[in-house]
C-alpha cells in the first residue's frame, strides 16, 4: 500500500467512528431525557400517593377522635 491509500482508510475511517461517535452521544442523550421523565413520572405518582395517603390518615384520625368523644360522653351519661 502507498502513503496515499493509508491516508484514505485513516481519512474513511476516522469519518466512520466521529460519525459513530456523534451518534452514542445523541442516543445516550436521548436515554437520559428518557430515564429523567421515567423518574419525574414516578416520583409524581409517589408524591400523590402520599398526600392521597395522608389525607385519608388525617380523616381517619378526626373520625377516631369522633367515636372517641361520642363513646366518652355516652359513658358519662351512663354513669351519672
Amino acid at each position: 500500500k502507498n502513503l496515499a491509500s493509508i491516508e484514505e482508510t485513516y481519512a474513511a475511517t476516522k469519518e466512520k467512528l466521529g460519525k459513530e461517535i456523534k451518534d452514542l452521544k445523541t442516543s445516550q442523550k436521548n436515554e437520559i431525557a428518557k430515564l429523567k421523565k421515567n423518574y419525574d413520572d414516578q416520583l409524581n405518582k409517589i408524591k400523590q400517593n402520599y398526600a392521597a395517603e395522608t389525607k385519608k390518615l388525617e380523616e381517619d384520625a378526626i373520625a377516631q377522635g369522633e367515636v372517641i368523644s361520642k363513646l366518652t360522653k355516652e359513658r358519662d351519661e351512663a354513669v351519672s
